[in-house]
């Protein structure tokens, strides 16, 4: 069968109708949410793939404890262990300048006071909501920050008997031996005996809070260490070793037990009871050997062990020395 042309339409003509007629469809379509969306280069999508604003960012930070540090603040954001940008005198909410991000970006941002307070906070990623800060639109990070504490160390032994910095702890009964002389009796005048140290945080609303380094690679944590010549023996340790005819007793100190904080309408200042037992070892009587006790904040023995450094950002925050005698 041949189908008749109608008169006076050319085949230019009918491609015209069916364009129309296929405009005038996808139109329709289109009104009634069927018709599926073009991108710029004409290409079909769809709302999931569309494009997150970029946007500037932003971090915010509050006390974990309910303090307030007091020093001079400073945000340092990395991304992929290299340096983006680091603003000194940053105050909560900091905008970094000229630094746009997407939701779901990684970054790692050290936070860092004068007064003490050093946090890592190694992976944080972008929110996928928007805020206002400064009349600027922009993605904020929050992040829960620290006012550092201040320390002290405590020696006891098991007969209650306390050592001021600089005291005798000697293992042999009786007077005369009080570390290299004196008249007054030993304390505690037993071998082997304990040794407690309590490291206390007298400051309200302070702490510390550990944190891993993701530019060295290394924890950093709150350690008790005990220097010592070497001829005492001590057991009870969380690990020992040697570097340069130094021997090394090292404690690690819970953050929890480091914080000193109002509770309602109660103050509890956490304290780290800590014991090794001790022993003569080598010591000659009446030849005692001063054992140097310091607590290390952001530092990392096995850093030390290696390097000779507890870590590039430790630091000391409270030290004492009691002498070992027999």
């Amino acid at each position: 069968m041949r189908i008749a042309k109608r008169p006076g339409l050319t085949n230019a003509g009918a491609v015209v109708i069916v364009i129309f007629i296929l405009a005038a469809a996808y139109i329709y379509l289109a009104s009634t949410g069927q018709a599926p969306a073009l991108n710029v280069q004409g290409q079909h999508t769809t709302s999931s793939e569309t494009p997150a604003q970029s946007l500037p960012l932003a971090v915010a930070f509050s006390d974990s404890f309910g303090g307030s540090d007091g020093g001079t603040l400073t945000l340092s954001l990395y991304q992929n262990g290299v340096l983006v940008q680091s603003i000194p005198g940053a105050s909560s909410p900091t905008i970094f300048s000229g630094v746009y991000v997407t939701p779901g970006e990684a970054f790692s941002i050290l936070y860092s006071s004068t007064n003490g307070a050093f946090e890592w906070y190694p992976n944080v990623q972008v929110p996928s909501s928007s805020s206002v800060q400064s009349s600027s639109q922009v993605y904020t990070i929050n992040l829960k920050t620290f006012t550092l504490g201040t320390y002290s160390i405590a020696m006891s032994d098991q007969a209650n008997d306390v050592f001021g910095s600089g005291g005798c702890f000697n293992m042999t009964a009786g007077t005369g031996h009080q570390c290299g002389g004196g008249s007054a009796a030993s304390e505690p005048g037993t071998s082997p005996s304990n040794l407690y140290m309590t490291v206390a945080n007298s400051v309200k609303n302070t702490g510390y809070i550990s944190s891993f380094d993701p530019i060295d690679n290394i924890q950093l944590n709150a350690l008790l260490v005990i220097a010592s010549p070497g001829a005492a023996s001590f057991s009870g340790c969380g690990s020992t070793f040697t570097r340069s005819s130094t021997f090394y007793c090292v404690i690690a100190l819970p953050d929890s037990q480091l914080v000193c904080q109002t509770i309602g309408q109660t103050l509890t200042c956490g304290s780290s009871r800590s014991s090794i037992t001790v022993q003569p070892g080598t010591l000659a009587q009446g030849t005692p050997e001063t054992e140097t006790l310091t607590v290390y904040i952001n530092a990392n023995a096995n850093n030390f062990q290696s390097t000779g450094s507890w870590g590039p950002n430790a630091q000391s925050v409270a030290t004492a020395t009691i002498k070992i005698g027999t």
